[in-house]
């Protein structure tokens, strides 16, 4: 213990005391002295570059009767953790004379520890100098256990340094310099034989099944090259193709190593021989060989060559990593995960790495490497927040990790894409509307049953059909009764658009496909969405007709059978090019006549019994469409909606009325000032008198046509007889030939 007398001592005194303290202080730290020449002053430093272990350095000076020694216990990296509760502990030890004080400057990125020593600057006695060397011993056990919190990291300042000006495109890949790996020689040779290929200019294939085991791999031979004045430095950009790898060599400050999969050549697969060849040419003559990592099925599938491509065994070079130990690959991947948080002191180090070794016995041996990488940063994370490694926690992270058997590369289990809720709202306020019966059949004829039963049809597909479903009917009847133009009014009175689809103009069923579905890849227009596809994602949804397939090629027949078995089933169809659509949003209307004359066959037979041959009418044109699409599509598509051969009074009614639209449509197209046209009774049923039969039996679209015919023609006449009369209405009648004639 120093005397407390105050006592005043020479400044020969004084110097003697330092020189005396900082010779045991130079004992205690092993450090080189050097004592100023007044004798006021002292300095303890290390001439070698690498730190020394105990006491970094010391300084002390004379301070008006007392001699203040500043030592620095540590000195490493500002991310550098220490334990707070040793620390202290052996702080706590130090006595009273001994605190913390303001660190002195480093250099940036570092940090320093100092404490202060006080002792008074009187001749030290045998007895005061021993108790000087214990304090002294004390401080250097103080700073080796701070130094065993340093960080055995794998960072270096100067290879980052080394590679600022490409920062954004590469990163160094730091040398694995632990000793330990040195056990394994095999790895230290292999290394060493990749390093003599890259400076023979030869590019190089680096293959390994697990992605710890490449990271280590070019971790040695990182290492290896530093060994010859040279660097490897890691692409860091999510893709490039062949120019600009070549761009990239030439400006890295070392060797380029580049990850398989994120080469992205964009050529024709039969032009790619030619390609990597004339690329790994370029390379290696511009003296900046590439080394290429990644699984050997990666590798291949860009160097292959192809077909008839030419085989070089150095074009690249293929070398597998050599297998590596899993507690070697345990240590590297606890050193690397350490080395993101600024390091990992040696005894933690050690802690991690035995826990983690111990952890992975609880899985079988061939998934440990895949399992690495994840519980090292698990266990770093966990010790970098504070906590203690748990081997019963580790453990349990490793099985459960080891049990992830999902991959996104399977079946997606979804929810079926369901019709919009404003389409949804139009079709049940629209089709549930008692006045939709009375709009059918204000503009189609003498179809009453036919009109009742697509009402209730319609009805129960807005109310009952699975969301996910399109709503579906289906039309039978003889042609010209109305089957098409029910898809035409019931998009019309919904107010959405109206698509026809005729499966009789359809030559193949690869036409049909491309049609409905677009066309594969490859193909011209293959960009464009098919048909069905349009019309499905159309917003306010669809009435979409597939007309006559009863005249559709067999082939066309089936394959469109086929195609709308699913759409009707599952609600979705998919494209060409196999993305998934839904079809929630359209109605879909089937309208059909029976081939060979089988309509005519089955509607002779409804007579004094009415509803009994209607029923069975139904029944055999439902036969009908089984036999010549399938029983599934029947069933799912329901039963057919039979519209009636139009009688003589219906057939008159639709004459008159296409008479009445065409002559005021004519008289408005030649600017005359007709704005009503009044048709007299009897009219329609003398045109009928003067057709042929076969033209009757064609339906109403062909008497639509005469009628349009005979109405221009006699508004032709009236105008070329009177000129232009500024009559506003003319009554058109017709004579015994069946001729219209114009009156005032």
């Amino acid at each position: 213990m120093e005397s407390q007398h105050a006592v005043i001592w020479t400044k020969e005194d004084q110097q003697e005391t330092l020189r005396q303290v900082a010779e045991l202080c130079k004992k205690a730290a092993s450090l080189n002295l050097n004592i100023a020449l007044d004798g006021s002053s002292f300095v303890l430093k290390s001439d070698e570059q690498t730190l020394p272990s105990g006491i970094v350095s010391a300084a002390g000076s004379l301070d008006e009767g007392l001699i203040l020694v500043n030592f620095e216990l540590y000195r490493g990296p500002n991310e550098a953790r220490v334990s707070s509760d040793a620390f202290f502990r052996h702080l706590s030890n130090m006595g009273d004379r001994i605190r913390l004080v303001k660190p002195k400057e480093v250099k940036p990125g570092q940090s320093s520890l100092w404490v202060e020593l006080k002792v008074q600057a009187s001749p030290l006695s045998i007895t005061r100098a021993e108790a000087l060397m214990v304090e002294l011993s004390n401080l250097k056990q103080l700073a080796v256990l701070l130094q065993r919190q340093l960080p055995a990291a794998l960072s270096d300042a100067e290879l980052i340094k080394l590679y600022s000006p490409v920062a954004e495109v590469l990163e160094p890949v730091h040398p694995w310099t632990d000793h330990k790996n040195r056990e394994d020689m095999a790895l230290i040779e292999w290394a060493e034989e990749i390093s003599e290929l890259l400076s023979g200019s030869i590019n190089v294939a680096v293959a390994a099944p697990h992605q710890i085991c490449l990271e280590a791999a070019l971790a040695l031979i990182s290492g290896t090259l530093l060994g010859h004045g040279r660097s490897l430095g890691n692409l860091i950009t999510p893709g490039i193709n062949a120019r600009g790898l070549m761009e990239i060599s030439r400006k890295a400050p070392g060797t380029v190593m580049v990850e398989a999969v994120k080469i992205n050549l964009g050529t024709n697969p039969y032009e790619l021989a030619n390609e990597m060849r004339s690329l790994m040419t370029s390379l290696s003559k511009r003296n900046t060989p590439v080394v290429f990592t990644g699984r050997y099925d990666e590798l291949q599938a860009i160097f292959h060559g192809g077909q008839g491509a030419i085989v070089d065994p150095i074009v690249p070079a293929l070398r597998r990593v050599p297998e590596i130990r899993l507690d070697i690959l345990t240590r590297f991947a606890v050193m690397s995960a350490g080395s993101r948080i600024g390091g990992i002191p040696e005894a933690a180090l050690e802690e991690l790495i035995a826990e983690s070794n111990k952890s992975l016995n609880s899985i079988p041996e061939e998934g440990r490497a895949r399992i690495i990488p994840a519980l090292a940063m698990r266990n770093v994370a966990m010790w970098a927040s504070g906590k203690k490694p748990c081997s019963e926690n580790m453990a349990a992270f490793v099985i459960k990790t080891a049990a992830i058997s999902e991959t996104l590369c399977g079946l997606s289990a979804r929810p079926k894409t369901i019709r919009n809720a404003e389409v949804q709202e139009r079709f049940t306020r629209v089709l549930t509307n008692p006045e939709l019966l009375t709009f059918f059949k204000d503009h189609l004829l003498a179809q009453d049953h036919a009109l009742y039963q697509l009402c209730q049809r319609l009805e129960m597909e807005c109310l009952t059909r699975p969301l996910h479903q399109p709503l579906r009917y289906c039309a039978q009847s003889p042609p010209g009764t109305g089957k098409s133009q029910s898809a035409v009014l019931l998009a019309r009175i919904l107010d959405i658009p109206y698509v026809n689809i005729d499966a009789a103009s359809m030559s193949d069923h690869h036409t049909a496909t491309s049609q409905l579905l677009g066309s594969g890849r490859g193909i011209v227009g293959s960009h464009q969405s098919g048909r069905l596809e349009q019309a499905a994602k159309h917003h306010t949804g669809v009435v979409l007709e597939i007309s006559d397939l009863d005249h559709a090629v067999p082939s066309v027949r089936a394959s469109l059978a086929d195609l709308f078995l699913q759409v009707l089933d599952t609600g979705e169809a998919q494209s060409s090019v196999g993305a998934m659509f839904s079809c929630a949003n359209v109605i879909l209307v089937f309208t059909m006549n029976l081939p060979g004359g089988m309509d005519e066959k089955l509607h002779k037979g409804i007579g004094f019994y009415y509803n009994q041959s209607r029923s069975n009418m139904k029944r055999r044109v439902s036969e009908e469409i089984k036999s010549m699409l399938s029983g599934a599509f029947l069933s799912r598509v329901g039963t057919p909606i039979v519209f009636d051969p139009l009688d003589g009074k219906a057939l008159a009614l639709i004459v008159e009325r296409a008479v009445e639209e065409a002559a005021i449509s004519a008289a408005t197209r030649l600017k005359l000032s007709i704005s009503k046209v009044i048709i007299e009774s009897g009219t329609g049923e003398m045109v009928l008198k003067s057709l042929d039969a076969n033209l009757i039996s064609f339906g109403a679209r062909a008497l639509l046509e005469h009628g349009r015919n005979l109405a221009a023609q006699a508004v032709l006449r009236w105008m070329r007889g009177n000129g232009r009369s500024k009559l506003k209405k003319l009554a058109i009648t017709a004579d015994h030939q069946g001729e219209l004639i114009v009156k005032e």
